[in-house]
């Protein structure tokens, strides 16, 4: 499952990729459907099955492997908006545009082991969580900013708020899985591999949902 499912999210994404060849009108739109479709078949598949072998093959660090797992996930979110505004032009100019999109993914790559960490060690998912959502909803009042604020747009206030939106998704994504494995041995599930997979599933589903 994780072997195909890379390779079906690869290549789909390579495939998106040549659309623009592809004839105008209801042909493009049913191929660009087909196409991303295929690729969430296929990214559904592996990221389910990285994260039933984390739980299997560090049951004592599944925080803390899900961390740097997620570290990676950060880390290609930071270098692909770089490249992209390198190749296309906006008005602010691509290196700002790269800041901006820079600040919150290196936060988030940062802080995902170090939450993971400290989730193994202290156990404390919940308090975690709670505050990833009041870090995630301040941040967002001040991007704007909102104008319950009366405050100017200003660049430097837009990438602070974004590093704490950083901070705030690594609060909320790095604990729940290792969380809701616990819960669901608690509850009397085995522990073994077809557990992980079902809670692995679960969590990815919900993820996606949101």
């Amino acid at each position: 499952m994780f072997t195909t499912g890379l390779f079906v999210c690869g290549s789909t994404s390579v495939l998106f990729g040549f659309l623009n060849l592809s004839p105008d009108g209801a042909t493009f739109v049913g191929l660009c459907f087909a196409v991303r479709i295929a690729e969430a078949t296929g990214a559904a598949s592996f990221i389910t099955a990285s994260y039933a072998i984390i739980a299997n093959e560090f049951p004592g660090r599944v925080a803390t492997m899900f961390g740097l797992l997620e570290t990676f996930t950060g880390l290609g979110a930071t270098i692909g908006p770089p490249i992209g505004s390198l190749l296309y032009k906006f008005g602010l100019g691509p290196e700002q545009v790269g800041v901006f999109f820079l600040s919150d993914c290196v936060v988030y790559v940062v802080a995902a082991p170090l939450l993971g960490y400290l989730c193994d060690k202290y156990s404390h998912a919940q308090w975690f969580m709670v505050a990833g959502c009041v870090c995630n909803f301040t941040a967002l009042m001040f991007i704007g900013p909102s104008p319950l604020l009366n405050l100017e747009p200003a660049v430097w206030l837009t990438v602070t708020s974004l590093c704490f939106v950083g901070l705030g998704c690594a609060l909320q994504l790095v604990p729940p899985f290792n969380n809701c494995l616990a819960q669901a041995l608690d509850c009397g599930f085995p522990n073994n591999f077809e557990t992980y997979g079902l809670v692995s599933g679960l969590f990815a589903s919900a993820f996606a949902f949101g």
